[in-house]
Formats: structure tokens, C-alpha cells, sequence
């Protein structure tokens, strides 16, 4: 098994970025009903999370992250 070894390489910088859409659980009541909604909130303590916009993709994600880096 080959192993490798590098030396003076380091991490100089961690970036990431997030979609700024957010959705709020409490908009799925009318689908799921609200007790459901309400227990899945009390277990995982989710609220709310982020969603992306059409056509919007991780690499686009990646690339404003790496614009913040550079």
C-alpha cells in the first residue's frame, strides 16, 4: 500500500457559503398538519433551514466561497 508523505503544505484559509433563501418548518402545517411539524421541530430542534433559488447549484456555492478565499 503506497503511502505519501508532504511537507510545507498547510491549510491557509476555510471558506463556505450558504443560500440566502430561507424557508421556515412551520410552512409545511398544512401538508403534514401541525402536530407532526411541531414533533419533527422538538426532535431534530430545527426551525427553519436554507433553501436554493431555481437553477441555483453547489458549484455556484463553491464559487462564492472561493471568491471570498481569493
Amino acid at each position: 500500500m503506497p503511502f505519501f508523505k508532504f511537507q510545507n503544505i498547510r491549510i491557509a484559509g476555510i471558506a463556505s457559503a450558504v443560500p440566502t433563501n430561507t424557508v421556515n418548518v412551520d410552512s409545511f402545517i398544512p401538508s403534514f398538519g401541525e402536530e407532526v411539524v411541531n414533533k419533527f421541530k422538538t426532535m431534530t430542534g430545527i426551525s427553519e433551514y436554507r433553501k436554493t433559488h431555481d437553477k441555483q447549484t453547489a458549484s455556484d456555492l463553491g464559487f462564492v466561497a472561493a471568491k471570498k478565499l481569493l
